[in-house]
């Protein structure tokens, strides 16, 4: 990653360049690769796609019709909000009163929640485990639905009164736990997969360990947990068992801080992605807290945001944004030296 202070005066200019850029003339689909950082520094971060319909991953407007509305309707984002990916072809996207599904093994879209047991409301967070279930928060039900492979219901996660405004959704595959962010308690609750309530992180304060309007969360591979502290402008980091750790983040509008953290997601090397809507942008730090990088900007160009929200990082590091207001998903792609290995063709020549 590129150094920190040299990122500090690039962030500047950036920023003011997107601002321009936004304020005039016509937006157009860049002609060559859109990378992060710019030369003569080696790419980490590589624009893949937007995705708005069916047809952005060749899965036909077809499927969308015939799964979804039982006749030739256009498919359109209402206000998605959550992103997740089992790695594997399907990607999951949290939109009011249902979350749609983009699955390229099968070739369709389809959606889950949209009647019955499991009807959604206004679905937020999103996770896969490794068995393809999907754990969806919903801020209006109080509660986190699990859904299988075919989007039947298969539990339930949270008593009466336990979460009032759940967001953010996690789970932890090694340990067989469920963690849900609850913004307006200002905690986090970790559930057994049976449903049992194990344990609590937080209340609502400034101090380490406390929250003031959690937004999101993710899970590293050794099962610490971050949260986004949106209220408290900052990332907070515990180990499996709920201790603290450490937490870095203030507020402001320079690299490295916050101002509206929404989304928060870690990449295979431990890297920590904070989405920010006030800036648009999505800002890559180290563990300990130290900026590295940042992508993305306003603008309506791909690549860029109207109003960022949720993020997702797969096991194969492609990163997946929400655009609400661009009513569209980014999707980018991070260049490990493990996906160079793997990829060569699809790594910009000068991150060969």
């Amino acid at each position: 990653m590129m150094p920190y202070k040299r990122f500090a005066v690039f962030f500047g200019a950036v920023l003011l360049a997107m601002g321009l850029a936004a304020c005039g003339g016509p937006q157009v689909k860049p002609q060559t690769d859109l990378i992060w950082p710019l030369p003569p520094d080696p790419p980490r971060i590589r624009f893949v796609q937007t995705i708005t319909k069916p047809a952005d991953l060749n899965l036909g407007q077809g499927s969308l019709s015939e799964t979804i509305f039982g006749e030739e309707t256009e498919f359109n984002f209402k206000k998605p909000f959550g992103v997740a990916s089992d790695g594997e072809g399907r990607i999951f996207v949290s939109d009011i009163g249902r979350v749609v599904v983009f699955d390229e093994v099968q070739k369709k879209l389809y959606q889950f929640g949209v009647s019955g047991q499991g009807q959604l409301r206004v679905p937020m967070g999103l996770a896969v485990s490794s068995d393809g279930t999907l754990f969806v928060a919903d801020l209006t039900l109080d509660k986190v639905i699990a859904f299988d492979r075919t989007g039947k219901v298969l539990m339930s996660y949270g008593h009466a009164g336990e979460l009032k405004n759940p967001v953010g959704v996690a789970v932890d595959d090694a340990r067989k736990r469920i963690y849900v962010v609850d913004s307006k308690m200002h905690y986090v609750k970790a559930f057994s997969r049976t449903g049992e309530t194990l344990f609590t992180i937080g209340k609502r304060g400034k101090e380490n360990g406390e929250f003031n309007f959690p937004s999101a969360i993710a899970l590293d591979r050794e099962g610490n947990i971050y949260v986004a502290d949106m209220g408290n402008f900052r990332v907070q980091i515990f180990d499996s068992s709920g201790k603290f750790i450490r937490a870095f983040g203030q507020v402001g509008s320079a690299g490295g801080t916050f101002n509206r953290p929404k989304g928060i997601a870690i990449d295979s090397e431990g890297h920590i992605y904070v989405s920010d809507s006030a800036f648009n942008n999505i800002q890559i730090f180290d563990q300990k807290g130290q900026l590295l990088l940042f992508f993305g900007g306003t603008g309506s160009n791909p690549g860029f945001f109207t109003l960022i929200e949720g993020i997702a990082i797969d096991k194969n590091d492609r990163i997946y944004a929400v655009d609400q207001l661009g009513y569209r998903l980014n999707v980018y792609q991070y260049l490990s030296e493990q996906y160079k290995k793997t990829h060569p063709e699809g790594a910009p020549s000068d991150a060969k």
